[in-house]
């Protein structure tokens, strides 16, 4: 762990630049990017956005080449090991309906130019 560590500006600005692009080169109408607030940084562990049709979306990624992750596709309410506290389908709709509509694109540190580009020409390709 300690060994990233002196690597972690530069590990950050690497996230940083890909998340930018992401933002500002998007532009596929039936996706919704995150925000971040004024005047507050974001480091980019993820980048998850949302998408009405996410199941469609996620497989018309992954016939392109271009894999994704599901985070929390059972909301945490919901989960198994929480069914303790009595929650149920309804209580926290909101969480609900995000769990049916993220997805985490690729993201990662040393993410080529050229693999940045073929995720944005996929993704605004989607019609």
């Amino acid at each position: 762990m300690s060994t990233k560590l002196p690597h972690l500006v530069e590990v950050t600005q690497d996230r940083v630049r890909t998340a930018d692009r992401y933002l500002n080169e998007i532009k596929c109408s039936k996706i919704v990017l995150p925000k971040t607030r004024d005047k507050a940084d974001h480091v980019y562990h993820l980048f998850v956005v949302k998408c009405k049709n996410r199941d469609v979306f996620q497989k018309y990624l992954l016939d392109n080449g271009i894999k994704t992750q599901l985070h929390y596709p059972i909301p945490p309410h919901l989960a198994e090991c929480y069914t303790r506290l009595g929650y149920k389908v309804g209580d926290f709709p909101i969480t609900e309906q995000y769990a049916k509509e993220i997805l985490r694109l690729p993201l990662y540190n040393g993410m080529t130019d050229e693999e940045i580009e073929y995720v944005l020409e996929v993704i605004n390709r989607y019609k």
